[in-house]
């Protein structure tokens, strides 16, 4: 015996019919979300300031005192030695010096999680980031790297060195993180969610509710509808009757609205 499998169809319109009745919850639920967010972001997550520090990485032969002109490829040279500096930044000994030189109390992966050094715009300067949840102490271990990396890199790199452009200064603002990236994720969060529930919700519903359900989602028509006796609400409700007027009369006694 061939089995008859049931194939639901998901019409748009009437999935955005239904979304738009339920307005009110989406709403409500995308508010609710976005405040929630918002407060978890206020609460519970420590805000991080960020310091930053320019250094810039010349050859031996380019001195400030020199006449010399400064040809493409010593400049060349100096942008593939950032990458070599970067290393160096990075490197646990270096870090190790820092921790020292600044009185922190905290290993070599703290630290290491907390800085960063990357050339600016493929140039021959390079930059040191260092974040934390204290201002101060950010802009002090990145101006302590900028004292650390000319020896270290003098001490393994012939032929090059390092200047300092710009020294970290106290961040005023936070780096992260951001109030308002957090309250409309939270807002797009509740917005998506809210709508999936009543999707599913919907399509796996198999209570009759009213009239529109039976016409949209079963294709029945409908002859007539009565109101639950039961329900004091619906006492003073009119019956309303569709279809054959015989089917009104049988049901009120032979008259008809």
């Amino acid at each position: 015996m061939r089995e008859e499998v049931e194939v639901s169809e998901i019409n748009l319109v009437d999935m955005v019919k239904l979304l738009w009745s339920k307005a009110w919850i989406i709403c409500i639920s995308t508010i609710l979300a976005a405040v929630l967010f918002l407060s978890g972001t206020v609460l519970f997550v420590v805000p991080q300031y960020q310091a930053e520090a320019l250094l810039y990485v010349n050859n031996s032969s380019v001195s400030s005192g020199s006449s010399e002109i400064i040809v493409s490829g010593e400049i060349d040279a100096a942008k593939k030695l950032v990458d070599v500096y970067v290393i160096i930044c990075e490197l646990p000994s270096t870090l190790e010096t820092v921790i020292q030189k600044a009185g922190l109390d905290m290993s070599v992966e703290t630290l290491a999680q907390k800085v960063t050094a990357e050339a600016v715009n493929d140039t021959e300067v390079f930059q040191i980031k260092v974040t934390d949840s204290d201002p101060q102490r950010a802009a002090r271990i990145a101006n302590i790297f900028t004292e650390v990396l000319p020896d270290k890199i003098a001490s393994i790199v012939d032929g090059s060195s390092v200047r300092i452009m710009n020294y970290a200064t106290v961040p005023t603002t936070r780096s992260s993180p951001s109030y308002t990236t957090n309250t409309l994720l939270g807002a797009v969060v509740g917005l998506v969610l809210s709508c999936g529930v009543i999707v599913v919700i919907d399509i796996f519903l198999d209570k009759v509710k009213n009239v529109e359900m039976l016409t949209r989602k079963y294709k029945i028509p409908v002859l007539a509808e009565i109101p639950d006796l039961y329900d004091q609400r619906s006492t003073s409700k009119k019956y309303r009757y569709y279809g054959y007027s015989q089917a009104s009369q049988s049901v009120k006694g032979g008259t008809s609205e």
